[in-house]
């Protein structure tokens, strides 16, 4: 018999086996398979095993091809984290701030922070109008402001560090301790830096910081300087 890897060797011990040679016409002179037709094998099920064993035609029912399976990775999706809305903010009272015991003292060294934040803007301006930009995208948290000019003449002369800004507000805290909400409608305030005086304009200014920081103000001047 042939010294093939495909043929059982001879041997007394397996006698009366379910295994049987492969006939010696299907293998190549160097040992390996020919290209076997399906008829051939199908014949050859037929001949060597028991009918009641295998049934062929059942069997050609659960045949699967030998490659390699791929299975489609479910693409975990991250779910956007939900925001806060402004209602639920304001219910949960985050823009509450305890007046009673602010001191102006305090805000003192912010003020100083923001001074210098002020002369990086400034600095990085190169002619007017970009200056105009820059001031108008500023974050003025810790800005010292004056109101100069205001419908409600109470509100003239009034003075402090910013500790809050919304979009139509300008919370002020004096220097006598004392908390002031003032309106950004029909008001202008003021502020120095480096010996100059820069004006804002109240009515065009009614806007949150991060707002004022996504695009340019083009309809309406916003800043004197």
């Amino acid at each position: 018999m042939s010294d093939s890897p495909f043929l059982k060797p001879d041997d007394e011990s397996v006698t009366g086996s379910v295994f049987k040679d492969l006939p010696l016409s299907i293998f190549n002179q160097d040992g390996t398979l020919k290209n076997v037709s399906n008829k051939f094998v199908s014949t050859f099920l037929k001949n060597r095993v028991d009918p009641n064993l295998l049934n062929l035609e059942e069997l050609s029912k659960y045949t699967f091809p030998l490659e390699q399976i791929r299975v489609k990775k479910k693409k975990c999706s991250k779910k956007r984290q939900q925001l806060l809305s402004v209602s639920e903010k304001k219910q949960l009272g985050l823009f509450k701030i305890n007046t009673k015991k602010l001191k102006f003292d305090d805000f003192v060294p912010i003020h100083n922070l923001w001074v210098q934040y002020m002369d990086e803007v400034i600095q990085k301006s190169s002619d007017p109008s970009q200056l105009h930009q820059k001031l108008m995208k500023a974050d003025y948290h810790g800005c010292f402001l004056v109101v100069c000019a205001a419908r409600c003449s109470s509100y003239v002369g009034v003075s402090g560090i910013v500790i809050q800004e919304t979009r139509n507000t300008f919370k002020l805290i004096t220097n006598k301790n004392k908390v002031t909400i003032i309106p950004k409608r029909n008001t202008n305030f003021a502020f120095q830096h480096n010996g100059k005086f820069y004006k804002i304009v109240g009515n065009n200014f009614q806007s949150l910081t991060y707002e004022r920081a996504k695009g340019k103000q083009k309809q309406a001047k916003c800043m004197d300087v």
